[in-house]
């Protein structure tokens, strides 16, 4: 049982984490290119990865750098 709850604690960690990085890296989006999340099929991870290929982020001038 200890064993049991000490997993199913991690989970809910985990969930949690999962949860918030979605949602600052929806937030991230909205403030970089708010437009891409209308495209069907273009979820926040998908433009967050368009955005590194495209070069913005940390120390190339893009806003916000939070990703």
């Amino acid at each position: 049982m200890f064993t049991l709850r000490l997993l199913a604690r991690r989970i809910q960690q985990l969930t949690a984490e999962a949860k918030e990085l979605a949602r600052r890296t929806t937030k991230a989006v909205r403030c970089w290119h708010p437009q891409l999340l209308d495209v069907i099929g273009v979820g926040p991870d998908s433009a967050a990865a368009l955005r590194r290929q495209a070069g913005v982020g940390r120390g190339s001038g893009g806003t916000p750098t939070g990703l």
